[in-house]
């Protein structure tokens, strides 16, 4: 095919240059063949400068004197002397080049070769990540990082949405998976679940990192995860759990938060419901009950509305107070936190002696996402605890539980 092809341009040429006067035909071929051979050795300059810039074990050039620079430098005046040459055959090359481009990259070909890019991007990372690993954190530049205990998420589909929402393209999420068994057995069914991870991540358009371990129990997999979960200095600052309404498992489950609230994480519980289909009647509602839980909360509420399917939500942000006298100062200082927090979202005080649980209710119950902040309970406190929220989030609409590690105000 490819000597039917040349034989085409070449027979195409000379009738070309039969009726041509002045050597125009040869000429352009000229130019056209010189442009493709500069494109063709600018190529082989930029992989080479890639190749040596991205640190590749496999890249070893037997030429003793090459260096990066001159591959960089050879690249661009193969592209310089193909513009002086002949501007309009340049362009045309340039084009067509790119079309061939396309057409490969669809046919979708199993090569011998890695990709250069990789090794460049590699080494982009590994040296970002050590330079990050210097860096004094500030609560101001503060970023979601979350460990999402979504097991298959196929089943838990809605959960891992909403923590993809909650970092909402600015940190980074890990999707757990616990495999229960002996390792030597369930060793194939780890990549398994990686690859099931991974496609999971790829069909929804996911941006997260799938992690699968296999441990005798579950709440020995949750502890190796919490534990082990990072990459370089970035390990996880958020662990999010699904809520839980079995009361007998309630044991367990507040150890594994107690583990992590040791380990200095903060902790997100999900009720997740899909938000309403009206953009109009969408609203988060944030109960305001002190500086610890509240900062954090806000900031989830913030990114929250980051999301396309979130956009232009209204915030509220409340708070319950049990005297009329303290109305004003109330919503002045509430007025005043979400000025200074730059925060989009109405204040609102509630002048109630009820139970929380039918204030909430009745001013939360036609919301679509309500954040409430929590403290990890003690071995005493669990079933108690437990049941107290269960009150709160039963026949409510999608509810966030948050509980910060954070010392300091993040909305400063």
């Amino acid at each position: 095919r490819a000597l039917v092809f040349v034989g085409v341009i070449t027979v195409a040429v000379l009738i070309w240059a039969r009726y041509s006067s002045g050597g125009d035909a040869l000429n352009a071929v000229a130019a056209v063949v010189t442009m493709f051979f500069l494109f063709s050795y600018g190529t082989i300059n930029i992989a080479a400068f890639i190749e040596a810039s991205g640190d590749n074990p496999s890249f070893r050039p037997r030429f003793r004197f090459f260096h990066w620079s001159t591959a960089m430098a050879g690249s661009l005046w193969c592209v310089v002397a193909a513009f002086l040459i002949n501007k309009t055959a340049a362009i045309t090359a340039g084009i067509a080049i790119a079309a061939l481009v396309w057409y490969v990259r669809r046919l979708h070909l199993s090569t011998t070769f890695g990709d250069a890019r990789r090794g460049f991007v590699y080494k982009s990372v590994r040296d970002n990540l050590v330079r990050l690993s210097e860096m004094q954190e500030d609560p101001k530049n503060w970023r979601p990082t979350a460990l999402v205990f979504s097991g298959n998420p196929q089943t838990r589909e809605m959960l891992v949405t909403y923590a993809v929402w909650l970092e909402s393209g600015r940190g980074i999420v890990y999707l757990a998976n616990i495999l229960v068994g002996r390792t030597e057995e369930h060793a194939p069914h780890r990549q398994a679940a990686i690859r099931q991870l991974q496609t999971f991540c790829r069909e929804n358009k996911v941006q997260a990192f799938p992690m699968v371990v296999i441990t005798e129990s579950l709440e020995a997999g949750v502890s190796v995860l919490l534990q082990s979960a990072c990459v370089g200095p970035i390990r996880p600052n958020l662990a999010v759990f699904g809520w839980t309404t079995s009361e007998e498992h309630i044991e367990s489950y507040a150890r594994q938060l107690r583990l992590a609230e040791s380990l200095g994480m903060s902790l997100v519980l999900l009720q997740p419901s899909p938000p309403p289909e009206d953009p109009a009647s969408r609203r988060i509602d944030v109960w305001w009950r002190g500086q610890k839980n509240g900062s954090l909360m806000i900031i989830l509420a913030h990114l929250l509305t980051r999301n396309w399917e979130w956009g232009h939500t209204r915030i509220r942000v409340l708070r319950v107070i049990d005297k009329e006298a303290g109305r004003v100062p109330a919503i002045q200082a509430l007025q005043t936190l979400v000025d200074e927090a730059r925060l989009d979202a109405a204040a609102q005080v509630i002048v109630s002696e009820r139970p929380f649980a039918e204030i909430l209710r009745t001013h939360s119950g036609d919301a679509s996402c309500v954040f409430l902040g929590f403290e990890v309970p003690t071995k005493e406190q669990e079933a108690r605890w437990h049941e107290t929220y269960a009150t709160f989030v039963r026949d409510m609409p999608g509810v966030v539980l948050v509980s910060s590690q954070g010392a300091e105000d993040m909305l400063a």
